[in-house]
């Protein structure tokens, strides 16, 4: 006699999840996904899971205090060694405050 394993439904039926996925890669921003959390009554936490794990989900960047481009301390590694020919993948270890001061030293400076 065989028993039957019961299959644990996640409240979103595939109909939904794939008329979430078509309406969010229509538009990928948070106001899409609280618009299809709104219309389908589930919390937008819940619509963001679904989504991520449809393999569509686009995090959105976080706003800086300042705006600006954010500058990660790879991104300045990486153009101190461009600029000085030299890989140094310990920089990475430094803080970015330093990171940020020998850029701007080694854009004034010729090396040979």
């Amino acid at each position: 006699m065989s028993q039957s394993t019961p299959v644990a439904t996640s409240g979103y039926p595939e109909r939904v999840v794939n008329l979430m996925v078509e309406e969010y890669q229509k538009a990928p921003n948070r106001d899409t996904v609280e618009e299809l959390a709104s219309e389908y009554n589930k919390p937008v936490r819940g619509v963001i899971a679904k989504l991520v794990h449809s393999g569509v989900y686009v995090k959105q960047a976080r706003p800086t205090k300042s705006n600006d481009n954010v500058l990660r301390k790879a991104d300045i590694v990486a153009a101190i060694e461009k600029q000085s020919g030299v890989e140094m993948p310990s920089l990475e270890k430094a803080s970015k405050q330093d990171l940020e001061k020998l850029a701007e030293i080694l854009k004034y400076v010729n090396i040979v």
